[in-house]
């Protein structure tokens, strides 16, 4: 008789392991079965019925959801606002937020400001750029 564990082995699937016994899933099922006894029995304990477990479990879950419902956060930074009609309070904290993406895109145009009014000159950059908002703004009425 070979003794080396053949619990997983697919030749041996439905024979008994000679060094565990029964095979693998065999004992896992049962595992599992044990434990959905477990279960059982500690809601008859407690004189709950699977219906009255499952409206508990959905009570908590309603619990949840109107937690989430009562507010938004910042994805950024993680602060949290209480929602409003048109959202003020979160488009304000956007603008002012330390970690929004946007205030890396801020800085890089800051930069190629002062790189451009460098080569040439302040005015120019701003006519220029002046100029570009009011042909969009043309544009897009």
């Amino acid at each position: 008789m070979n003794d080396e564990c053949t619990c997983f082995d697919p030749e041996w699937l439905n024979d008994d392991c000679p060094v565990h016994g029964e095979p693998a899933f065999i004992r896992e099922w049962n595992k599992g079965f044990s434990e959905a006894e477990k279960r059982i029995k500690e809601r008859e304990s407690m004189g709950l019925t699977n219906t009255q477990v499952r409206l508990k479990s959905l009570e908590t879950e309603l619990a949840e959801c109107k937690q989430k419902l009562r507010g938004t956060y910042c994805a950024h930074c993680g602060e949290e606002f209480p929602l409003d009609d048109d959202l003020s309070d979160i488009h304000r904290h956007i603008r002012i937020c330390d970690k929004h993406p946007m205030r890396a895109m801020e800085e890089l145009c800051r930069i190629y400001f002062e790189i451009a009014a460098e080569c040439i000159g302040e005015d120019e950059v701003r006519n220029q750029r002046d100029a570009r908002i009011a042909n969009t703004e043309a544009h897009v009425r």
